[in-house]
């Protein structure tokens, strides 16, 4: 699902995120994460992340610069992020780390843009709630 995105995306496109990285590195291999990330700088695609605070959204915020990310880390709560939330181009992709490891692709353009626009909104949220 995640090279999807490579696919999908070209230089300039910026992919929104809200995750927890925690749930990420429980799952997928250190080397895919690596191989991912070089990949996406390649082609020039930005991440735009919300994610939980943790010490993996940490290391993640420290080379945000030259992975090419923008990151704000959110207070851990109690009813957390247990997913991962990407959306790109005219795709919303949503996978659970909890449930059998599930995953679904939306391709809808109405979708995407709702969810960008729900997006800048949790963004500036975030952004406050950094204050």
């Amino acid at each position: 699902m995640y090279e999807d995105s490579l696919r999908e995306t070209k230089r300039g496109d910026e992919i929104l995120s809200y995750t927890s990285m925690q749930k990420f590195t429980q799952v997928m291999p250190k080397s895919f994460e690596r191989e991912y990330i070089k990949r996406r700088i390649k082609n020039g695609v930005r991440l735009k992340v919300i994610a939980v605070d943790s010490p993996e959204t940490r290391e993640w915020k420290q080379n945000a610069k030259k992975e090419k990310r923008d990151i704000i880390l959110i207070p851990p709560e109690k009813e957390s992020f247990n997913v991962d939330f990407e959306i790109y181009a005219n795709k919303v992709m949503i996978i659970s780390y909890q449930e059998n490891f599930m995953g679904v692709i939306i391709e809808s353009e109405d979708i995407a843009r709702m969810q960008r626009l729900a997006f800048k909104m949790m963004w500036e949220g975030a952004k406050k709630l950094k204050k």
